[in-house]
């Protein structure tokens, strides 16, 4: 019966042995596991610290152009609310363009006779439907006079 104990016992003792030795192993596992995760995660912040420093940096470009957009759409209703007439001659010139003759340039946008005639010209020499001769000059200059944008000294 000894022997049995013996073993028995002997038994035991590899037994928790092999255990021990087991949960060594899975331990070790774990913890390089462990490692490996801590090593991920440190990474992972490192790159979120880059990203949120970017968007940080995007989000004050953004800011600045934001800024500068509001800064140019004001000069630009500035400018519209200052020159309302510059945009009459603007179209009054696309529609010459298209063919209108100055009278009713003149009737639509209000113009004088001598600046509609000025546009339709300017637009016909432009097309090269008129050359630039002399009396061409001198009725560019008569109807800049009627107009009142001419001076003949400068």
């Amino acid at each position: 019966m000894a022997f049995e104990l013996d073993v028995i016992l002997l038994i035991a003792v590899l037994s928790i042995c092999l255990m021990a030795g087991v949960l060594v192993y899975r331990y070790l596992e774990i913890r390089k596991r462990v490692f490996s995760l801590e090593k991920n995660q440190s990474i992972l912040q490192s790159d979120m610290r880059a990203m949120v420093s970017a968007a940080v940096g995007l989000g004050e470009r953004v800011r600045e152009l934001e800024h500068r957009l509001r800064g140019v759409s004001e000069r630009q209703e500035q400018q519209e609310l200052c020159e309302p007439a510059s945009q009459s001659y603007h179209q009054a010139r696309k529609l010459a363009q298209r063919g209108m003759e100055a009278d009713e340039l003149s009737e639509i946008y209000g113009l004088t006779r001598g600046e509609a005639e000025l546009i339709s010209m300017l637009n016909k020499m432009e097309a090269g439907n008129v050359s630039r001769d002399c009396s061409t000059t001198v009725t560019i200059q008569h109807s800049m006079k009627q107009a009142g944008n001419y001076s003949a000294h400068p």
